[in-house]
């Protein structure tokens, strides 16, 4: 007689998204950190701003950053509105890197 148990096992592993974010940071931030404060000097239009931060990360982290209201329209451009942002990045990024340094790791989905 053969018997089986079933083992079933949970793992994360990173994306290459996942990867950059633990590294450069979130899109709203790497968005939020190449923009001059308001009235701190000329603001970046989004053409510029899709040179500095890449063409993804410009879209994604623009309207992330708006919605989160880190950012907005200054002339034709856009500033920073806040001098720092919230700590929803830092745990993302975190997050990511504990999942690079470790491999897929079965942290679970209830990791604040």
């Amino acid at each position: 007689m053969v018997t089986y148990q079933a083992h079933e096992v949970v793992s994360h592993a990173l994306t290459p998204e996942g990867a950059q974010i633990a590294s450069e940071g979130s899109h709203e931030a790497r968005v939020w950190h190449v923009l001059p404060g308001k009235g701190e000097g000329t603001s970046i239009s989004p053409v510029e701003l899709k040179k500095l931060v890449g063409d993804e990360t410009a879209k994604i982290g623009q309207g992330r950053a708006f919605k989160n209201g880190w950012i907005g329209k200054e002339d034709n451009g856009l500033v920073r509105l806040v001098r720092s942002y919230n700590n929803t990045n830092t745990r993302t990024k975190r997050a990511c890197v504990l999942i690079n340094d470790t491999g897929p790791s079965d942290m679970g989905c209830n990791e604040k």
